[in-house]
């Protein structure tokens, strides 16, 4: 266990990894409630928390971690707050992340998975990206039994993101800025609300990855109307031969051959563009129940 009892600034990042006859969970926890903070000296503690297996080419279902009370400032260093690789069922909660570039980043690596993570009651403040999903990749030498494409029954619950003022700003993004490796956000659990700052932005970007079967309720706003778009799949693919990229959420209804209902509950407030659809697939925005004040 990692306890934190008082501000610190670290110049380096804060490794929570574990050897093969360790099989408890890590904590890092804050000592008193949410009072302390852990600030980045410098823009190489990238990320300030950093967790995965000490043998991160496999994942390990006997042990995880649980970070909670605690505020962790990237000090406008241009870093990541904590990111996760190739962890299975980590527990994030009671946490504020500010002044980061990325709040919160599951990834993976060697064709494994980081799936079943739980990010809970956490409030960011002033980043570029809130929470991004990516993948490393399959395993070259067993590409079809690992993938590496699954962030699978993710949980984001009560997850509020204040947004910097630019207008590439993301509250919530699956797969890299390059669109290079393919993600899955199955089964997923969202609830979260996205502030835009005064340039704009995006509450939830697609650029190559799928969202469904899950259950999402998803805010968008910004203070005063203006520009700014609540989903956008305008650059988003899919995987080949599926052709959807949001789809049979739950509540949605699906006859067969489309959905007659949708199940992805999106509310937007003060902004231009609700939903910027994709390019390539005509259907893809089918799944989307829209409410927009």
């Amino acid at each position: 266990m990692i306890l934190i009892n008082s501000d610190t600034t670290k110049n380096a990042s804060i490794d929570m990894d574990w050897g093969e006859n360790n099989s408890t969970t890590d904590f890092l926890q804050g000592a008193g409630g949410k009072k302390y903070t852990v600030k980045a000296a410098n823009n190489t503690v990238n990320p300030i928390i950093k967790v995965e297996p000490t043998d991160f080419v496999h994942v390990r279902y006997d042990k995880s971690v649980v970070i909670e009370n605690l505020i962790i400032d990237g000090d406008h260093k241009g870093v990541t707050g904590i990111k996760l690789n190739n962890v299975v069922a980590a527990m994030i909660r009671n946490i504020t992340i500010k002044n980061c570039d990325v709040g919160i980043h599951l990834d993976n690596s060697y064709g494994c998975w980081s799936e079943c993570n739980c990010l809970k009651n956490i409030r960011m403040e002033n980043v570029k990206k809130g929470i991004l999903f990516t993948s490393g990749g399959s395993n070259q030498d067993y590409p079809g039994k690992y993938p590496g494409n699954s962030a699978a029954f993710t949980t984001i619950d009560n997850v509020d993101i204040s947004l910097n003022n630019s207008s590439t700003a993301v509250g919530i993004q699956v797969g890299d800025d390059a669109g290079l490796e393919f993600v899955k956000l199955y089964s997923a659990r969202i609830k979260a609300r996205v502030l835009l700052g005064s340039n704009g932005g995006t509450g939830l970007k697609v650029t190559n990855g799928e969202l469904q079967f899950g259950l999402s309720h998803l805010t968008v706003t910004r203070q005063v109307f203006g520009s700014g778009t609540g989903i956008d799949l305008s650059s988003a693919t899919t995987a080949s031969g599926d052709g959807h990229i949001l789809w049979r959420n739950q509540f949605s209804t699906y006859n067969g051959t489309s959905l007659v209902s949708s199940g992805f509950m999106l509310v937007t407030s003060n902004i231009i563009t609700p939903i910027n659809p994709s390019n390539a697939v005509s259907a893809d925005i089918a799944d989307v129940l829209l409410k927009s004040f």
